[in-house]
């Protein structure tokens, strides 16, 4: 069968290693304007701002854009839009990615911004599906609203979150003082902890604000699902008991200074790094934590070809 124009489609049958059918796989051409990276607002980027390479250094090479937009509290990098690309070119960050793959994240396209990222980075990639395409879904279908909210804590705990809080960065010859928008915690859980240092505590004073995702999160409280909102909690409470770790933390992750440090910070600097040796109950509830988030992660995986981000998988 060949293709015939936009909306056309084709089969082909499946074999595995055997040569021994194993189903269909249908591959359509569907028209550009109904692909999911066309579904979240883009605000023209004209403000100049440090171009990121990574969670916590600037670009130093050739740079593909260097700007973003008013409101902006951080950027979706959301890389073509398939599955293959799903793996590493889809991320956010606190500032503008240097090869330009994406787009500002700002208060009214946050919940979008963050649907895509845990929806893209929810599925498990195969030989099979690596170049399937994403697609607008049905924002009709009940209980849409629990599931984008529900995304914002996938996508707040996931590996590719990479929003971090970053001082002192000087670009142009000018400095700047990151903050991490989205940071899910209120600041007095920093400025009022007995092992808080001096400078810690200083960073998350009275005369600081919270942070928009915290803020957001409040808010809409009511729309996030319980199991959702028990990740929150473990989230928190690891906050609090790295609390002792962070003056081991390697200085690079800021954790000794900027209350707002985000979850790659905290993952990167005291949970995953091999120097530090965590007491038991904080193991323990690191691994509840991950167990919480695995299993909030096979809840929402189903419903992506039920909203119709993707065509139903073959097998």
């Amino acid at each position: 069968m060949f293709y015939v124009g936009k909306g056309s489609s084709m089969q082909i049958d499946i074999y595995n290693a055997d040569v021994e059918n194993i189903g269909t796989k249908e591959f359509r051409d569907p028209d550009p304007s109904i692909m999911l990276n066309k579904w979240v607002n883009r605000p023209k980027a004209t403000i100049v701002s440090p171009p990121l390479k990574n969670a916590l250094e600037i670009q130093s090479g050739k740079i593909y854009s260097d700007k973003t937009t008013k409101y902006s509290m951080g950027y979706m990098v959301s890389h073509c839009n398939d599955i293959y690309n799903s793996q590493q070119k889809v991320l956010i960050l606190s500032l503008p990615y240097y090869q330009n793959l994406g787009w500002s994240i700002t208060p009214t396209n946050f919940l979008n911004s963050l649907t895509v990222m845990a929806v893209r980075r929810l599925v498990t990639m195969s030989w099979i599906n690596e170049r399937d395409q994403f697609y607008i879904p049905d924002t009709t279908l009940p209980d849409f609203d629990q599931f984008q909210h529900d995304c914002i804590i996938y996508s707040l705990f996931n590996g590719q979150n990479y929003t971090s809080s970053i001082p002192d960065i000087i670009y142009k010859t000018i400095s700047y003082d990151i903050k991490n928008q989205f940071t899910w915690f209120p600041k007095d859980l920093i400025a009022n902890h007995p092992l808080a240092t001096m400078a810690l505590s200083s960073s998350a004073s009275r005369t600081i604000k919270e942070r928009f995702t915290q803020k957001y999160i409040e808010k809409h409280r009511a729309q996030f699902s319980d199991d959702a909102l028990e990740i929150l909690e473990l989230a928190r409470q690891l906050i609090d008991v790295t609390m002792q770790y962070r003056s081991s933390a390697p200085p690079k992750y800021h954790l000794t200074d900027r209350w707002d440090a985000g979850w790659h910070q905290l993952r990167m600097g005291i949970l995953h790094d091999k120097n530090i040796k965590l007491d038991p109950a904080t193991t323990k509830l690191y691994a509840d934590f991950k167990i919480k988030y695995k299993e909030l992660r096979d809840r929402l995986r189903p419903k992506i070809y039920e909203y119709g981000f993707l065509d139903d998988p073959t097998l």
